[in-house]
C-alpha cells in the first residue's frame, strides 16, 4: 500500500502499519508491514480475502531497509547497511572495528499517557562482536544504557520526554567481523479520553 505526504498528515512512515478488516470481529487487525520509504509504501504478506488499510499506529520501528529511521549522515559513524536483500540490517562498515548510530527523534503525533517498551533483535558473538542499544533524550542525554530487548520504558516521564532517540554501539576486535542490529521497535501508550452520560431512568 503506498502513501504520500497528504495522507501521513505530519505522522512518521515508521509509525504506519497495514490494517485489515476482521468482518466476525468488527474490528481492524494490525498486520505490521515492512516500509521501503524510498519507494513511499509498506508491504505485507497475506492470503485473506477483506478490505485493507494503513493507519498510523502507537508503535515506532525500522527495519533497516534504508536510513530513513536514522539521523543520518550527523549521528551516524563506522556503519552502513548489510546490503543482502534477505538479511537486512546494520552493520560494521568494512575495516571499522567501532561504531554508532544514533534514530531520527521518535516522537508521537498524539498526546500519549506514557512510553511502552523497547525490543530489538540483534546478533553478536562475544567476546569477538558487541552490540549495546541505549535511550536517550532528543538532546542526547542518556535515560537508559545498555538496555536488554523488551526493556519497560514506563519509568521515562512523556511529559518532560515527549519525544526519544535510540543509539546502537557496535564493536569488533577483528576487521571484518561485526555484531548485525536487524530491527528495533519502541511502543507507547495512547492517552485516552473518557466521556461519562448522565444516566436517566424513566419513573413509571
Amino acid at each position: 500500500l503506498y502513501y504520500d505526504d497528504a495522507a501521513l498528515v505530519g505522522a512518521d512512515p515508521h509509525t504506519l502499519a497495514i490494517f485489515a478488516w476482521d468482518a466476525y470481529g468488527k474490528r481492524w487487525e494490525n498486520l505490521g508491514g515492512r516500509l521501503f520509504s524510498n519507494q513511499r509504501y509498506l508491504s505485507v504478506a497475506t492470503s485473506r480475502f477483506t478490505a485493507y488499510t494503513l493507519m498510523a499506529a502507537p508503535v515506532w520501528r525500522d527495519d533497516f531497509d534504508d536510513f530513513s529511521g536514522l539521523n543520518y549522515p550527523t549521528e551516524v559513524s563506522d556503519v552502513t547497511l548489510n546490503g543482502q536483500s534477505d538479511n537486512q540490517g546494520l552493520v560494521l562498515s568494512d575495516t571499522a572495528i567501532a561504531g554508532w548510530a544514533v534514530s531520527r527523534p521518535i516522537t508521537p503525533t498524539a498526546a500519549i499517557a506514557g512510553w511502552g517498551a523497547l525490543t530489538f533483535a540483534c546478533t553478536a558473538v562475544p567476546p569477538t562482536t558487541t552490540l549495546t542499544v541505549d535511550v536517550l533524550s532528543v538532546s542526547g542525554t542518556e535515560l537508559l544504557t545498555d538496555v536488554v530487548s523488551g526493556t519497560d520504558l514506563t519509568s521515562i516521564d512523556p511529559v518532560q520526554y515527549p519525544a526519544l532517540k535510540l543509539r546502537a554501539s557496535f564493536s569488533s576486535t577483528v576487521a571484518g567481523e561485526t555484531p548485525t542490529l536487524d530491527r528495533w521497535q519502541l511502543t507507547w501508550q495512547v492517552e485516552e479520553h473518557k466521556m461519562y452520560l448522565p444516566l436517566v431512568l424513566e419513573q413509571k
